[in-house]
């Protein structure tokens, strides 16, 4: 976690803008439900709001990482941020559902250039032998973004407002604008390709397997973002910053040890127990609301999502050859944003209708049935799939 070969000018700058760009986009997460809650929003609406986002970078998840293997990482890197700093501006002048709503997507869609392309950059700035620190520390830094931002974002709105929120990330966005590395000097260097068959990409084990893992994961997470609020304001229950302290806390460590703990347990057999450590966080939305339940949920969520994305990350890697890297990243990240989109659209319009509880019994179920698959299926045919060499 310390090595110093790691630490070069690019990636400091590669780090510091990751660690700004996400807490830019998640100083509203927090805020959202519960501001919309207040404004007399129905669940279903709320869901779409938070959903929307996650749609639009399912939708362009995939050309990002085209974009990003054709005309070069820092190019769409860029102009990933600016489009970012766009939406958040439309979001401030958001008068109607419909202009909310396009805010959001093409905010979603903005996230999208940027982790392609910064995904790929990590991957290629350093030796492989220092893939797993770096990834990291890398993703470490995503996390101390989203801490610094969870823990502080319901005081702020509570204290400042909405608009100053949005205002607050729009000025954290361009500090990454100002940020990003603009000159690279890669370790690795990509064959000439025109063009990454998408297909060839996709049926590649090392890819597939992976995304469908990052999909449940990301489930249980756009759920419990979307709907924990909502659950505790609708009972005046209190608690609720302790689950966003305890996630901050607790997602922060994995990140700090994910190079000992994955060469303690490598990252294929320790999937299947993240996927049960996502269950068991679902149920915990069956306890009575109270400071306890939500500082448990904190605290699983928190550990069980630190340690998922950085371990999944160097299976993608490993499998790829550099020059479809972009694509693979692109098809990887889309499970994270339908795995978010499911976790809030649909499941909004499903608690509407049926309540909180029978719906995250059946996640919780779905969690558990997807480790067991994990672990009986998915993990044999991943350890007999051989890695690129490149």
């Amino acid at each position: 976690m310390f090595n110093r070969n790691l630490y070069t000018p690019t990636f400091i700058r590669l780090i510091f803008s990751n660690l700004f760009f996400w807490m830019s986009v998640n100083y509203l997460v927090p805020v959202l439900p519960v501001h919309f809650h207040h404004q007399g929003y129905t669940t279903d609406t709320i869901g779409m709001i938070v959903g929307f986002f996650a749609l639009g970078a399912v939708l362009f998840r995939i050309p990002s990482g085209r974009w990003v293997d054709r005309y070069g990482s820092v190019k769409v890197l860029g102009i990933g941020i600016f489009i970012a700093g766009l939406s958040l501006l439309l979001l401030l002048y958001s008068a109607t559902l419909p202009t909310l709503l396009l805010a959001r997507f093409i905010h979603g869609a903005s996230i999208t250039g940027f982790s392609a392309a910064a995904l790929t950059i990590n991957s290629v700035l350093h030796k492989p032998q220092y893939q797993n620190e770096a990834v990291g520390i890398f993703t470490l830094f995503i996390m101390i973004g989203n801490g610094i931002a969870f823990s502080s974002s319901l005081y702020l709105y509570l204290r400042f407002g909405f608009d100053f929120m949005v205002i607050l990330s729009f000025i954290v966005a361009l500090l990454t604008f100002i940020l990003f590395p603009k000159n690279i000097k890669l370790t690795q260097t990509a064959k000439e390709v025109k063009k990454v068959p998408l297909t060839s990409v996709i049926k590649n084990p090392g890819v597939w397997i992976p995304s469908i893992c990052q999909f449940g994961s990301n489930f249980a997470y756009g759920a419990l973002f979307a709907f924990v609020p909502i659950l505790f304001e609708s009972v005046q229950a209190s608690g609720l910053s302790h689950y966003y302290m305890a996630y901050a806390i607790s997602v922060v460590l994995p990140r700090v040890l994910i190079g000992r703990i994955l060469n303690w347990i490598p990252s294929v057999r320790l999937l299947g127990f993240l996927l049960y450590g996502f269950g068991i966080t679902l149920a915990g939305m069956l306890l009575p609301p109270s400071p306890l339940s939500a500082t448990l949920m904190g605290l699983f969520i928190g550990l069980t999502y630190g340690i998922s994305f950085p371990a999944l990350i160097p299976i993608v890697a490993s499998h790829t050859r550099l020059e479809e890297r972009g694509v693979a990243f692109g098809v990887f990240t889309t499970s994270v944003d339908i795995g978010s989109a499911f976790g809030s659209i649909l499941l909004g319009i499903l608690i509407q209708y049926l309540g909180f509880p029978p719906v995250f019994t059946l996640m919780a179920l779905f969690l558990f049935a997807l480790g067991m698959t994990y672990q009986n299926f998915l993990q044999k045919k991943l350890e007999a799939t051989p890695e690129s060499h490149q």
